[in-house]
């Protein structure tokens, strides 16, 4: 498998822009085959994609607990995906192939840390959901798209990266998540 090449920012320490990019990422797949695949805020024209993925994704949570999981079904229809584009506070990216279609996606929520006594204020972007269409895992889409999100999150809040806690307490692990939290919240900082 050949070496990622990105044609874009890809240091924490790069000023993040004031504007989305698509990021381009040249690659060879399990078979060596080259492909390209660009990553971009979802638009309507990629709900019939993500409703299959979506599809995909309950399919294995239904298959581990059918009693709790329907299969056959999805965790948004095709109205709540069109209300959920429109909201920028919930931003969607998907990873599309050369022909422009979704391989993956990424739902995301931009969220405020509510009033704390022990906590200053910070937002974050958390990744709600990252999906991989099968076929095409093992070509770090999944990777690519986590970097897209957090690139967009220092981007959205023109933030440096997070210190690290002074004095023991809580440190990120490898992925730069804190241990012991659910999903991934990127663009941690006052604001």
């Amino acid at each position: 498998m050949g070496k990622s090449q990105w044609r874009g920012p890809q240091k924490s320490g790069v000023r993040p822009r004031s504007k989305p990019e698509i990021f381009y990422l040249k690659n060879r797949n399990c078979k060596g085959d080259k492909f390209e695949m660009k990553i971009r805020k979802a638009e309507k024209k990629d709900i019939p994609r993500i409703l299959e993925l979506l599809g995909q994704v309950l399919q294995i949570h239904a298959d581990i607990r059918p009693d709790i999981f329907i299969p056959g079904t999805t965790k948004y229809t095709v109205s709540q995906l069109t209300e959920l584009l429109g909201k920028e506070e919930k931003p969607i990216y998907v990873a599309v192939n050369e022909e422009d279609v979704c391989v993956g996606y990424a739902f995301c929520q931009l969220q405020e840390q509510p009033f704390s006594t022990n906590m200053v204020p910070f937002k974050s972007l958390f990744i709600d959901d990252l999906c991989v269409d099968q076929q095409a895992r093992g070509q770090h889409i999944g990777e690519s798209v986590f970097e897209y999100v957090k690139n967009e999150a220092k981007r959205i809040f023109f933030l440096p990266p997070s210190p690290r806690p002074k004095g023991g307490g809580s440190i990120p692990d490898q992925s730069g998540g804190y241990p012991g939290t659910s999903g991934y919240r990127v663009g941690l900082g006052t604001k």
